[in-house]
């Protein structure tokens, strides 16, 4: 039997989908196609993949297959180029053997599927049980050393992953502690953040209770994952004295530990702020944005953050100081900071709690302006602010923007105007 054994949707080098031969026969893909959710078979003639022996992979991918193959530093591996349709973020694989029939298909997406991974420049690969299932909570993303041997591209280090190889694996039901609201639950990941917790890692469990509310001194205070200049967050030091970030580091959802170095950055005093953006030139930031020359920028020269993510920053003991794990799907109603960021209320600082965030606006508290290319934010500066809704004065109380007046069962209902993202 053929199944998809991994696949990424989107990376530095293209998108890719493998297929490896589960059984213990040779199989030949003459008259074989793939297709995306529109489901029609021959729309991708993979009969270039040839006869694929027991236990070997293949790959398929939207480049041309030289490029693949150097880009992920791969030999022995076959590899078609080219294919089409592309792969959304939530969409679906199908695999049609000579006959038009499926014989194995992947529906995947954190929209679809909320809480599942998200294959952005880190692959995905498939548990035992989910081999072949289409079920895709039985797959996980790549991680350096790992079961399948996974590594980082040697031409785009951002990039994870083991294409052309295939590790039967039986994932074990990995859990930890679940702080929610203060209480510490023992559950999986998927079920922590489908009830708005903040996961405590593989394997820990509630004995020491759930952590304070502010772990660091050092604390996330803005972000933008898009935008028409360059994604960024904004650290900024709140404690009694000034941090030396040397042996700092952040890393994205894949919690990999201390990957993006921030020692850059250097001693950061007591109040300021600090921006690390995907710009490759720090002073094409500081222009776009009309940042004073004092504000310290340290470039990471990639994207590293999606829609739905995780910001880890470590100290230089690998300790997570603060997180923030954000999707305005999963968590429905919360920010989308895409050309505006997005910057926490005060009881929201250092607490990992997307609810508590607001979308920045021209003239906020935080003195937010609108960048050169047109996004909003105020990337170097923080101020704490409670985030009280004033009380609509009698002028405001009629005006449509604050309200909609609805009459329900001879009442009044009013609905206030929400923050909403673009």
């Amino acid at each position: 039997m053929v199944r998809i054994t991994e696949y990424m949707y989107k990376g530095d080098s293209g998108e890719f989908v493998e297929l490896t031969n589960l059984d213990t026969v040779a199989v030949d893909l003459t008259g074989w196609s793939f297709d995306d959710d529109s489901a029609v078979p021959g729309t991708f003639d993979l009969s270039g993949l040839g006869t694929i022996a027991p236990g070997e992979s293949v790959i398929f991918t939207e480049i041309e297959a030289a490029d693949f193959i150097m880009d992920w530093g791969i030999s022995g591996v076959t590899v078609l180029g080219n294919s089409a349709p592309g792969l959304g973020g939530d969409d679906v694989i199908n695999i049609f053997d000579a006959s038009g029939t499926v014989v194995d298909q992947l529906a995947y997406g954190d929209g679809t599927f909320p809480g599942s991974i998200v294959t952005d420049n880190i692959s995905g690969w498939v548990c035992q049980d989910g081999i072949g299932a289409n079920d895709i909570f039985q797959w996980q993303l790549s991680s350096v050393g790992d079961a399948q041997g996974s590594f980082a591209s040697p031409l785009w280090p951002n990039m994870i992953g083991n294409p052309g190889s295939f590790v039967v694996y039986d994932c074990p039901d990995v859990q930890g502690a679940c702080c929610i609201d203060g209480a510490c639950s023992v559950m999986s990941e998927v079920d922590c953040q489908l009830a708005h917790g903040t996961y405590q890692g593989d394997s820990t469990d509630c004995t020491g209770g759930c952590p304070a509310a502010e772990t660091s001194n050092v604390v996330i205070t803005e972000y933008m994952y898009s935008g028409n200049g360059d994604e960024f967050f904004e650290l900024t030091n709140l404690g009694p004295d000034p941090v030396d970030f040397t042996g700092w580091g952040f890393t994205d959802e894949a919690n990999l530990g201390a990957q993006y170095p921030l020692s850059d950055l250097g001693v950061v005093a007591v109040g300021e702020s600090v921006i690390v953006t995907e710009a490759a030139d720090a002073a094409a930031f500081r222009t776009d944005w009309g940042l004073d020359p004092s504000v310290k920028i340290q470039p990471t020269g990639a994207g590293l953050f999606g829609r739905a993510d995780t910001y880890y920053i470590y100290d230089t003991s690998g300790t997570v100081v603060d997180m923030l794990q954000y999707d305005d799907e999963t968590f429905a109603g919360t920010i989308r900071t895409k050309d505006v960021s997005g910057w926490p209320c005060a009881a929201s600082v250092g607490v990992n709690d997307i609810y508590g965030w607001v979308l920045s606006e021209v003239g906020d508290s935080q003195g937010s302006t609108t960048s050169s290319l047109g996004d909003i934010g105020s990337p170097g500066a923080f101020t704490l602010d409670n985030c009280v809704e004033p009380v609509p004065t009698m002028t405001e109380w009629g005006v449509i923007t604050i309200g909609v007046l609805l009459m329900v069962g001879g009442g009044v209902v009013i609905r206030r105007r929400q923050q909403a993202a673009a």
